[in-house]
């Protein structure tokens, strides 16, 4: 094994699990071989176990997703049975419903404890006030900035009067 296109083709027949030249690439230089080989089959061996490895996770993946589905769709089913067997029941439990379980007209707050409530409300106002507070100082502030720019404008105008007022004058002296 005297050249690097004999190495590559000897790697090659190696993933083949063909018979490669082993014996004279060991002849040729015993370190190496056992280096180059080893590293192969390392490599290689940590390449398989990674791929093996994303099958068995895609595999559970959709296994999973397909048992949660069916849980669903059982879980609908038996809702619907009881909901069909309730007969006189049923406008009882739907009046339940509508009027202690609907969240369109009752409010919930989970994050909210009863000795919060108040807390809770005296925050949101000072953030209110803080906010109202900004905005009013950010509205002072774009109105100074008009009013000095009106200025500016004001003061440009005026010296340009002047300038028109001295060019009439020399005009009407010539």
């Amino acid at each position: 094994m005297f050249t690097v296109d004999q190495m590559l083709f000897s790697l090659y027949r190696i993933t083949l699990v063909d018979d490669y030249q082993f014996d004279e690439m060991r002849a040729f230089d015993v370190v190496m071989a056992y280096i180059l080989i080893g590293t192969f089959l390392g490599i290689s061996a940590i390449l398989c176990i990674n791929l093996f490895i994303a099958l068995l996770s895609d595999t559970f993946q959709r296994v999973y997703d397909n048992a949660k589905a069916n849980a669903f769709m059982q879980q609908a089913s038996l809702l619907l049975s009881v909901e069909e067997n309730l007969g006189k029941a049923k406008e009882k439990y739907t009046k339940h419903i509508d009027e202690n379980c609907n969240p369109e007209s009752k409010y919930y707050d989970d994050d909210l404890t009863i000795e919060q409530g108040s807390d809770l409300k005296k925050v949101t106002i000072q953030i209110k006030e803080q906010m109202n507070e900004l905005l009013t100082y950010v509205h002072k502030a774009e109105t100074a900035e008009r009013h000095a720019g009106l200025r500016r404008l004001e003061t440009k105008m005026n010296k340009a009067e002047t300038y028109v007022d001295a060019a009439k004058v020399s005009a009407k002296k010539l």
